[in-house]
């Protein structure tokens, strides 16, 4: 019995979405006209920045003062800390950014908020504390690079401390 090979017969289905939208992207200038807007912009994140660190600080204590230890501490604790690692650079408050980059880092490679956790996330929320009352913009020079050196030395302490492995 001898089977005989037909070339496979492709058909695109339709795109309806695109016949309703249309094809392109944005044009480059009005790429550059919001730009151009975001850095000149007089929207000052300062207020936001301390509200979010205010927040990383009572779930601290919260954590602190509860009785029963949970996963979903550390949930709630990355809400305010993505907030600030998405628009500290946005609004040039670029070591506020990397500071909370390291801290959510950190905060997603463990389950549950144990003393040695939150010490280390005391540590990252005493960084962020001067920053944002201060009003500190932009990376903060050499001090600010070994900040965010010595932050991930803190967390690598702890990773070996418990025997755990981040993703990286």
């Amino acid at each position: 019995m001898s089977l005989s090979r037909q070339e496979p017969k492709y058909i695109t289905p339709p795109n309806f979405l695109k016949q309703k939208v249309g094809t392109g992207g944005l044009p480059p200038d009005m790429i550059a006209k919001a730009q151009k807007m975001i850095d000149n912009s007089a929207e000052d994140f300062s207020s936001y920045t301390k509200s979010y660190v205010k927040n990383i600080n009572s779930d601290i204590e919260k954590t602190i003062n509860s009785q029963f230890r949970t996963h979903e501490q550390v949930t709630n604790m990355i809400y305010p800390v993505v907030q600030l690692k998405a628009h500290g650079a946005m609004f040039n408050q670029h070591l506020i950014s990397e500071i909370a980059a390291s801290a959510l880092s950190f905060l997603e490679s463990i389950h549950v908020l144990d003393d040695d956790a939150i010490n280390v996330i005391r540590v990252h929320y005493d960084a962020l504390l001067p920053i944002s009352q201060n009003r500190i913009y932009g990376f903060g020079g050499a001090a600010g690079d070994v900040l965010i050196k010595e932050l991930h030395h803190v967390c690598d302490r702890y990773y070996k401390k418990h025997d755990i492995t981040p993703d990286e």
